[in-house]
């Protein structure tokens, strides 16, 4: 049960930085610095979906099967995250490579983790 604590321990804090990034991207005058910021936001938003999949995983359940499945909570939050991304790297931002680098990561991510099944290749013991 303490992997679980702590891998939603740890995806909290992230969110929070990410959260604090994000806040503090959209506040800066120069958007080239603020874009900076967008992407240590995006980074520390990944680690905090780490936290929960890894969360979800030390549970029993699978991520990403959860994600194909339809469960609209898990879904929802997921959507509403990539559509922030992709809505401010478009239109505030105005750079399509953040959100097409995003978006690739998480293909490879998905590739490695769903289709190749290696979701069992972490043992905790």
């Amino acid at each position: 049960m303490a992997i679980i604590e702590a891998s939603y321990t740890f995806s909290i804090i992230s969110a929070i930085f990410s959260a604090v990034f994000l806040y503090h991207a959209l506040n800066l005058d120069d958007r080239k610095e603020g874009e900076k910021f967008f992407i240590f936001s995006i980074l520390f938003l990944i680690a905090a979906f780490s936290g929960i999949e890894t969360g979800l995983w030390a549970g029993g359940f699978d991520m990403f099967e959860l994600i194909l499945s339809p469960w609209v909570p898990l879904d929802f939050f997921f959507g509403i995250c990539y559509f922030v991304i992709f809505y401010l790297s478009e239109w505030y931002f105005q750079n399509r490579k953040i959100w097409v680098a995003v978006v690739l990561f998480s293909l490879i991510i998905f590739f490695i983790a769903y289709v190749l099944g290696c979701m069992d290749c972490v043992q905790f013991g």
